[in-house]
């Protein structure tokens, strides 16, 4: 069960809140876990534009309903094939810790934002280092993948030396799902039992495992 088809995820909850129904040109980054589905759900009328390292989880039908997909590298490649100043909104969620410059990425991510547009970035905490395991990651060292582990501070820095605002940041906390926690004791309790770790389920917001950075681009910049 995906709990964001239930639940507005964070990484859109702010977004839909400021541009609630207008079409408005979506840009996300990370586009693995049935995110455009979830993105359509919860902002129907946008146009989804996903940005991967790899379209192997995407069908063709996926990649169809997109109103484009690009393949790059943040790493190494420069995004030039990405319009600058287009998107009314951009989404990293949980991308920079696997990159080795995520901050970089960030600031050339940040190029592609218009004025007056809205950028989200998510990421792993520094709480995160002193979790329990967990499946579906409760702790930042269960995904060996990750390899940095980004600094709130640092991150918004990356955003404003783009000439970004920052709206918003700090740990990320969902009373709804801080809730869902203690609805799925059970669940908690049968896989401690069977696996001797935790389910992440609702876990993440009542223990703090990310972080997050909710900035602008002024109108006149």
């Amino acid at each position: 069960m995906n709990i964001n088809w239930y639940l507005v995820p964070p990484r859109f909850k702010r977004i839909r809140r400021h541009f609630g129904k207008r079409p408005i040109k979506l840009m996300d980054v990370g586009t693995a876990g049935n995110s455009l589905a979830i993105a359509k759900r919860w902002l129907p009328n946008c146009q989804y534009y996903g940005v991967d390292i790899t379209d192997a989880h995407l069908t063709a039908d996926e990649k169809g309903r997109m109103a484009a997909f690009y393949l790059v590298n943040l790493d190494t490649d420069d995004l030039a094939a990405i319009p600058n100043r287009y998107f009314d909104a951009i989404v990293v969620a949980h991308v920079a810790e696997h990159l080795k410059d995520g901050l970089g990425a960030l600031g050339r991510l940040s190029a592609k934002l218009a004025p007056g547009g809205r950028m989200y970035v998510e990421f792993p905490s520094v709480r995160s280092l002193n979790l329990p395991e967990a499946r579906h990651t409760l702790n930042f060292s269960d995904d060996s993948t990750h390899i940095h582990v980004p600094d709130v501070r640092e991150v918004a820095n990356a955003l404003m030396d783009q000439g970004l605002r920052i709206v918003r940041a700090g740990p990320r906390r969902e009373w709804s799902r801080i809730l869902l926690s203690f609805v799925s004791a059970p669940l908690q309790l049968a896989v401690y039992l069977k696996e001797g770790r935790l389910h992440g389920m609702g876990l993440w917001d009542l223990y703090g495992f990310a972080d997050f950075v909710y900035a602008r681009r002024p109108e006149d910049a």
